[in-house]
């Protein structure tokens, strides 16, 4: 892509292109599976509230946000209630969301109930929290 910015110091940890890809395939599978037994939170007060209340999952934050002062208080959150976070590049899955949201910052992924989506789930989370 050529018209790439460079990502700000603070993006880190970022997702991997092959863990982008994995969690893009996942997010795919998950909006056109028959049953919705995923469930995706988009926004900063969902995500709070679903970690607050210790729902399991794992958040993904968009790099691309602006202002970043919105959001830059959730790495912090996650890492004080244990909750694995990764910084992602959200072009490629935003039109897979069909947000109404101009800019998707925060999502919110919990376990899905369907066995094949839990099985990529449980291979995107092992990954996360994998203690490098």
């Amino acid at each position: 892509m050529d018209n790439e910015r460079p990502l700000p110091p603070y993006v880190s940890p970022l997702a991997s292109t092959k863990l982008s890809t994995r969690i893009h395939n996942f997010l795919e599978k998950a909006a056109t599976s028959s049953e919705k037994t995923v469930i995706v939170k988009e926004g900063l007060k969902p995500t709070v509230k679903l970690i607050k209340r210790k729902l399991p999952g794992f958040v993904l934050i968009n790099s691309d946000v602006s202002p970043v002062d919105t959001i830059s208080h959730i790495p912090v959150f996650c890492e004080e209630n244990q909750y694995p976070y990764i910084w992602i590049v959200c072009e490629p899955f935003k039109e897979i969301l069909k947000s109404t949201l101009p800019d998707v910052p925060i999502l919110f992924i919990a376990p899905p109930a369907d066995a094949r989506l839990k099985k990529r789930y449980d291979r995107i989370y092992s990954t996360l929290t994998k203690k490098d």
